[in-house]
């Protein structure tokens, strides 16, 4: 680990750092965009929680495959065989 005699005087600074930080969060997370921290003391599970929370959030979007008319799927079966046969 390095360390300088500057480090002093950014630790100096710390509370300033962290209120700035909390109100940057506060001010900037929405229900559409919200921000979530996520503590990286421990490796495992901030993966754990990060991928709960992608879980959820792509969950909650209902995604699904596009529905495709009988054309368009003609379209496609036509392109595959093409291929195929190249």
């Amino acid at each position: 680990m390095k360390f300088s005699h500057g480090d002093l005087k950014e630790r100096a600074l710390w509370d300033k750092y962290h209120k700035s930080y909390e109100e940057m969060i506060q001010n900037t997370s929405t229900k559409h965009a919200p921000w979530h921290v996520v503590s990286a003391d421990n490796q495992w599970v901030s993966r754990a929680i990060v991928g709960r929370l992608l879980y959820e959030t792509l969950d909650s979007l209902k995604l699904h495959y596009p529905k495709l008319d009988n054309e368009e799927l003609a379209g496609l079966i036509q392109a595959k065989v093409d291929l195929e046969n190249e």
